[in-house]
């Protein structure tokens, strides 16, 4: 559990530094030891304009009592973002989160994700071609 819950906070460390909807989207997934993440990026010319994020992580029964520790770790993480959910779901752990990258509270607040982001929002990190780069890099598949 501690390796799937690790690959979940480099995946939304990494997608603190480029997330924020209307024109394209991006849907990107991963799907690794009874984990998935799906990443929708609306982007609009070539530039992120939000992005959404559903996943899970199963937990085995051996380490289920974990999940409290891990649910309320994930949800110290998402403290102040409107509409985020992090739950638990008998034996797995979900997690739902959507930012509007026009609404500049919400980029801050994502960008303090957990306080451990230390990433800013530039134009570069914006660009649709580096976020699909850097999400394939992580493992996920995009279409």
């Amino acid at each position: 559990m501690k390796k799937l819950l690790i690959i979940l906070v480099l995946s939304l460390t990494m997608l603190a530094g480029c997330a924020g909807g209307s024109g394209q989207k991006l849907a990107c997934t991963l799907k690794e030891e009874g984990s998935t993440a799906n990443v929708i990026v609306n982007h609009k010319d070539n530039k992120a304009t939000k992005i959404s994020f559903k996943g899970s992580i199963d937990i085995p029964e051996e380490e289920k009592e974990s999940i409290a520790f891990a649910v309320g770790m994930l949800k110290g993480y998402f403290e102040g973002i409107k509409g985020s959910k992090v739950e638990q779901q008998g034996n797995k752990i979900v997690i739902e989160f959507s930012i509007d990258l026009k609404d500049q509270k919400q980029i801050e607040q994502l960008s303090s994700l957990g306080g451990f982001t230390g990433l800013s929002l530039t134009d570069e990190q914006l660009d649709i071609d580096t976020i699909k780069n850097e999400l394939e890099s992580s493992g996920f598949t995009c279409k």
